[in-house]
């Protein structure tokens, strides 16, 4: 994750040379800040005021108009994406482990030409069943003024950022409503974990019925799939009123830990402007709307559980929405609403969830005969608690009630005191007839939970809700005629597997799992019979039975008529499990007679479900930066011989299963010129070291816990006297890998690293000697031009030249005077006479 706060400013403004012009409007830029300073990156208008000409030139038109207007933040691969949505489209993307490094222009090429405002807003997530990490954005047809969907890939073999294609053309999402704003928001969210995400798409400003206007829609389409074009949708999640707008903002997250998000839907502009957020159960979504298909357009007003919030002193309440998950660690989530008219963002946190299942039980071995005037049922409330907070506190209260002739109960309504520390409560109730005659009878129990304490002003952190799963109503038929010994049961049993994979189940997949215990009597009735139930693998409860010793449970099967069946429900706690557990066993004996339990069980069977892992959830990565050092570093030995370079390597467990006994093995190239190498944990874990001719490989078992980060730095020392005679081309690499073993699976991850260290020219004076000997040639040059300016001065050069000149006169005036007259025919003397030989 990056120690870096990253944002944009897509308004603002400064002039800008288009040409010989120079132009003036909002540019957008964005800004780089930690706790000490904050510093401006090198995106597409930076890019082109700088001009280096060694890289790509950002085009004016993909600059002017404002960068910024939207971001998102992958952590998949490591990448920000920036979009500039007005005028002509673009949209940049960011090495988020490089935020200072330039931004590259995704090549959209000509085939969104006809769209604009591209990028308004992102959505990341496995759209397709190719497997790809992909992005979607929204764009708008300039002809038509309908929303589209299309989508970016990153690939890693290039480096670059492109768009997913189906037969060479543009994967895309496309509606056919005009000015329905479709796209205006955009969601991923796996809603029925099948590792696929669906995208959510709203169009606040669809009409729905014919006389309205502007009631607002989300669109769920289901992951998975072939990447083709698509026209519609898996469901569509329709407004009903007037200029709501519903579907502005949309978000999601697992309030009730079901392991199926709740979706939050805002309509801002519902009732005249005042705003309301719709929280839609994931329980209604995905398994009553999405899993049967039944329904494929649907009002929010039709759903059943649905919570609507409203703030009546905040005006565009839900303008915009931001889940944020247990940031306390208190087990409870927020939901951050904006409102803008009002400057103010409310935040709500969520109530906690328990499971409660309600059974009862007819007590005592004997049936109720004709002549008992009463018979006592024991009513069983099972509570499951989240696994935080440490503190629920609340009341539940329990409604009997008896329907037959001459039977009553004197006190109907009992209140149970929850805390955490009790998961199981019971209570006789007492049923009290007033004949001897034969009949049927039944008696009902429900549980609610106490709603004057949800309607408090102040919020109570310790503040529970029943949840979807909950069973909060039983039934129990009691029948009044059987008299001596007129009756023998005859029981056997089946297993009913209640997990998401048949015969299977995949640690980590849920929270909770069940399996029912189907008892059948093709006898006499069962007055005397029980059920002897163990269960090993998970921790389990047993609803409506109680434990003994730690392991078996003792469930009375009471009443069971001659071909009737009665069901009894084993809860298992698959929260907390871990990488060596092996599978599920339940055993089960039946008795005829429970006084007989000592001895050989009428019935004896065994069910197991083994279990499977799933290694999608763990993932490793690294940290590290290249490093450049100068020649003076290196030869500065006196404060120290080496010099280290450190690298930083994660281990991800994102799933609920603590792995045992994972392997690693760290492999560090060994080099002349290193001097050693050391490997640093800050959790506990065992490492052997061992020691190669060219390879130093640490092997280390550790524990990956659940949700958990595993952090491992390496420290390589290189000797500064023999750093220079191994560069190559400026610069050595030093490699590392790293091999995680899943056991017990066969699956391994693997990462290799390279740290290349740089040499760099020392520029300080002192260290470059063509520096200095350019200074000593210019300098040298300076003082010659000086003293022959100061001989110019003094006339020295004027004195040489009158000698010159008077030793010349003279030299004339002594030819002139040897010269003979022409006219006497004499010839010049032997020492003028000049022989020229050719």
């Amino acid at each position: 994750m990056p120690d870096y706060i990253f944002t944009c400013a897509p308004l603002w403004t400064s002039d800008i040379q288009d040409g010989d012009k120079i132009k003036f409007g909002a540019l957008g830029t964005c800004f780089i800040s930690n706790d000490t300073h904050a510093s401006r990156y090198t995106g597409l208008l930076e890019q082109y005021v700088k001009k280096d000409y060694q890289k790509r030139i950002p085009k004016i038109e993909e600059i002017y108009g404002g960068i910024g207007w939207n971001t998102l933040f992958d952590p998949n691969n490591n990448l920000i994406l920036i979009a500039k949505s007005s005028l002509k489209s673009s949209i940049s993307v960011m090495n988020m482990d490089d935020p200072l490094a330039p931004t590259s222009v995704v090549a959209l090429g000509s085939m969104f030409n006809q769209y604009e405002n591209l990028g308004l807003n992102f959505a990341v997530g496995v759209f397709f069943n190719n497997h790809k990490v992909l992005y979607a954005f929204n764009m708008i047809l300039r002809s038509r003024l309908t929303g589209a969907i299309a989508f970016l890939y990153y690939d890693g073999s290039d480096k670059t950022m492109k768009v997913l294609e189906h037969k060479k053309q543009p994967v895309q999402i496309e509606d056919n409503l005009t000015n329905s704003m479709y796209g205006t928001s955009l969601h991923s969210v796996d809603l029925n974990g099948d590792s696929f995400s669906e995208l959510l798409v709203g169009a606040p400003a669809q009409t729905n019925y014919e006389g309205g206007y502007e009631h607002g829609a989300v669109f769920i389409y289901l992951g998975g799939g072939r990447p083709t074009t698509k026209t519609s949708s898996n469901l569509c999640i329709c407004g009903h009123k007037d200029a709501s707008r519903f579907g502005t903002a949309i978000a999601s997250n697992d309030i009730d830990g079901d392991s199926l998000p709740e979706i939050f839907i805002s309509a801002p502009y519902e009732d005249y402007g005042e705003g309301a957020v719709y929280v839609l159960s994931g329980y209604e979504v995905t398994r009553r709307l999405l899993k049967t298909g039944s329904n494929p357009e649907i009002s929010v007003s039709e759903l059943t559980d649905t919570q609507r919030i409203k703030n009546t002193p905040f005006k565009s309440f839900g303008f915009s929405l931001h889940s944020i998950r247990d940031f306390d660690k208190n087990g409870a989530s927020l939901l951050a609403v904006g409102s803008p008219k009002n400057g103010t963002v409310v935040l709500y946190r969520s109530l906690h969830f328990i499971n409660v299942t309600v059974s009862a039980l007819l007590i005592g071995k004997e049936r109720v005969k004709e002549d008992d005037m009463n018979f006592t049922v024991t009513v069983f409330v099972n509570v499951t608690f989240p696994a935080k907070p440490n503190v629920i506190s609340g009341r539940l209260f329990v409604t009997t009630n008896i329907i037959g002739d001459a039977a009553r109960i004197v006190d109907r309504t009992y209140e149970i005191k929850i805390t955490k520390k009790v998961s199981l409560y019971t209570n006789e109730v007492l049923v009290l007839l007033d004949d001897t005659e034969p009949g049927n009878y039944k008696f009902t129990a429900k549980v609610e939970p106490d709603v004057k304490a949800l309607e408090a002003p102040e919020f109570v952190r310790s503040l529970f809700t029943t949840s979807n799963y909950s069973k909060p109503e039983t039934v129990l038929d009691v029948v009044r005629r059987c008299k001596g010994h007129d009756c023998v049961p005859r029981l056997s049993m089946q297993f009913e597997w209640l997990g998401s994979t048949d015969e299977v189940y995949i640690l980590g997949s849920s929270l909770f799992e069940n399996m029912n215990v189907t008892v059948r009597n093709d006898g006499n009735a069962t007055y005397e019979s029980c059920a002897w139930i163990k269960v090993e693998g998970v921790k389990a409860s047993v609803l409506g039975c109680i434990q003994f010793d730690d392991e078996w449970y003792k469930c009375d099967l009471i009443n069971i008529e001659r071909h009737g069946e009665r069901s009894i429900n084993i809860r298992l706690d698959t929260s907390k499990t871990t990488s060596t557990d092996e599978g599920l066993e339940v055993e089960v004996l039946l008795y005829n007679n429970c006084a007989a339990s000592g001895m050989n069980a009428t019935v004896h069977q065994t069910k197991k479900i083994p279990f499977e892992l799933n290694t999608a959830d763990i993932s490793i990565d690294y940290l590290h930066y290249d490093r450049n050092i100068t020649e003076r570093e290196i030869r500065d030995v006196d404060s120290s011989s080496v010099i280290g370079i450190r690298d930083f390597f994660t281990i991800t467990n994102n799933g609920t299963v603590m792995w045992k006994s994972v392997q690693i093995l760290i492999t560090l190239e060994k080099r002349p010129f290193i001097k050693n190498q050391t490997i640093v944990m800050l959790e506990a874990s065992e490492c052997i070291e061992n020691n190669l001719e060219d390879l130093t490989i640490f092997n280390c078992t550790l524990t990956l816990e659940p949700n958990s980060t595993f952090k491992i730095s390496t420290m390589t020392n290189i000797l500064k006297e023999k750093m220079l005679d191994n560069f190559k081309d400026g610069k050595f690499s030093v490699t590392s890998t790293y091999v995680l073993y899943l056991k017990p699976t066969l699956q391994t991850l693997n990462k290799t690293l390279i740290s290349t260290l740089f040499i760099q020219e020392d520029t300080s004076f002192g260290n470059d000697k063509n520096l200095i000997i350019a200074v000593a040639i210019i300098v040298g040059l300076l003082v010659l031009a000086v003293i022959l300016l100061i001989l110019y001065k003094v006339g020295f050069f004027k004195r040489k030249q009158k000698t010159k000149l008077n030793a010349l006169k003279e030299e004339i005036r002594q030819k002139s005077i040897r010269r003979p007259n022409p006219d006497d025919g004499a010839t010049s003397s032997h020492e003028d006479t000049q022989v020229i030989e050719g």
